[in-house]
């Protein structure tokens, strides 16, 4: 770069104000000019590979970075996705990792998230991923919605780029689990008490409001109540509940 005069080279001088590089990774963004000069900037035994196969998108270290319509756009990369085995990157509850800590992770990942992803669907989805991870790994599904809602309101302006309330943000992004912790903790208290019929409906109304799986719901509470009495309320998980509980 030194030796490129300024007055004869300024193109190129200013086609590299866009590449950069981190590590082994090189970021070469709109300049033509780089396929002649890189032997001038490395010795020949390197050899240099070209990853991306379009000239409008491409990943680079944790973003895949796409151009359309001249706008630039990013979204999570993650090369893990593509390994056909599991990858053990977050902690499992059911060890002696404090739980306030964990739950942390997901906030910091929420983080992440938010910052990379210029879509809501792609943050969404990132979203869904690892929800379903951790929900396979010990965590509760009512305290993940709990520590998203902490975190879209200590973070509203990383996310208000998305223009997505948090009940729609909750709907789409919080995965499900195969039944409902809360719920089972829930039925459990009103098992034997007076009234048992009022305050079961009253619960999964609730919990109905909150967007909670109708068949999930369903299946959680038939662990706890008698079948046959879930049964008897069935209309209460085909549809889906407007009036207040």
């Amino acid at each position: 770069m030194l030796s490129l005069k300024p007055i004869t080279q300024a193109d190129i001088i200013s086609a590299f104000n866009d590449t950069s590089r981190y590590l082994d990774d090189i970021f070469n963004m709109d300049n033509p000019y780089f396929e002649n000069i890189f032997s001038s900037i490395y010795p020949k035994e390197l050899k240099l590979n070209k990853t991306n196969t379009s000239d409008t998108s491409a990943p680079f270290l944790d973003l895949d970075l796409s151009i359309q319509n001249g706008i630039i756009s990013s979204k999570i990369y993650d090369k893990r996705d593509d390994f056909n085995f599991n990858i053990v990157n977050y902690p499992h509850l059911d060890g002696d990792v404090p739980r306030s800590t964990s739950y942390g992770v997901y906030i910091s990942q929420l983080i992440r998230f938010a910052r990379a992803c210029s879509s809501v669907e792609d943050f969404s989805e990132r979203n869904r991923i690892i929800t379903e991870k951790l929900l396979k790994q010990g965590y509760r599904y009512d305290k993940l919605r709990k520590t998203f809602s902490k975190f879209y309101h200590r973070n509203h302006s990383l996310i208000s780029k998305y223009n997505s309330n948090l009940k729609f943000l909750l709907q789409q992004g919080i995965s499900h689990p195969d039944f409902y912790g809360d719920v089972i903790y829930k039925l459990r208290k009103i098992i034997g008490k007076p009234h048992f019929t009022y305050l079961f409906i009253k619960r999964i109304k609730r919990f109905l409001k909150r967007n909670y799986d109708r068949k999930i719901l369903k299946r959680t509470a038939r662990l706890v109540v008698d079948p046959s009495t879930v049964d008897q309320h069935a209309s209460l998980f085909d549809c889906a509940m407007t009036g207040r509980a």
